[in-house]
């Protein structure tokens, strides 16, 4: 949302999620009711992640941790894991996962959560935005038709079957349509009067 002014959308291209997502999670030995006072790690790869936590805390869970830690391998009551980390975290059971947070999101607003869209620079020109646009529709196509391919290659690193990497890469949906952009919106209403803070 701070670079609104200078990004724009690329197209409808995005990372958004309807329910459980897995791999943006909380993982620890405590129920989230029993994180007040707690001390929460976060991982270094996101920001939205830790602000959509930090939402779900505040406005949904009514929980007030004491601290936030910025490295996943210090000592603490939970730790916010996303991507490759959290699906080997899962798989590897470590630790129990306390909070899927987009399965969280959805039980409390009944919306999908947005991760990420793809943007542009406002000032690109308008045909290399358009070249820009249709390579990601070739890469999306590409992908979507290779996914049994490109889960059979990932198994081995991330501890799962091939067939738990298909359906998870099939969990997400990759366009945004106006349920995603609803989503996106409610979340920017709930963030945006605090960004400057974060």
């Amino acid at each position: 949302f701070r670079l609104e002014a200078e990004f724009e959308p690329l197209g409808r291209f995005g990372i958004a999620c309807a329910g459980p997502v897995q791999s943006v999670a909380l993982f620890g030995r405590k129920s989230v009711a029993e994180l007040n006072g707690a001390t929460i790690a976060v991982t270094g790869e996101t920001s939205t992640s830790v602000v959509m936590l930090r939402t779900l805390f505040e406005h949904y869970y009514e929980v007030a941790p004491a601290a936030w830690r910025g490295d996943p391998d210090e000592p603490a009551d939970a730790r916010l894991l996303i991507g490759d980390q959290a699906l080997r975290h899962a798989a590897a059971q470590q630790e129990p996962v306390i909070l899927d947070l987009s399965a969280a999101w959805y039980e409390w607003q009944k919306k999908p959560f947005v991760f990420a869209i793809w943007v542009v620079r406002r000032d690109l020109p308008l045909e290399e935005k358009k070249v820009l646009a249709m390579r990601f529709e070739d890469a999306f196509f590409e992908g979507m038709a290779h996914l049994r391919e490109i889960a059979e290659r990932r198994a081995p690193d991330l501890g799962m079957t091939q067939e738990a990497i298909e359906a998870y890469l099939r969990n997400f949906r990759y366009r945004l349509g106006p349920e995603e952009l609803d989503g996106l919106e409610t979340f920017a209403r709930l963030v945006r009067p605090r960004k400057e803070e974060r």
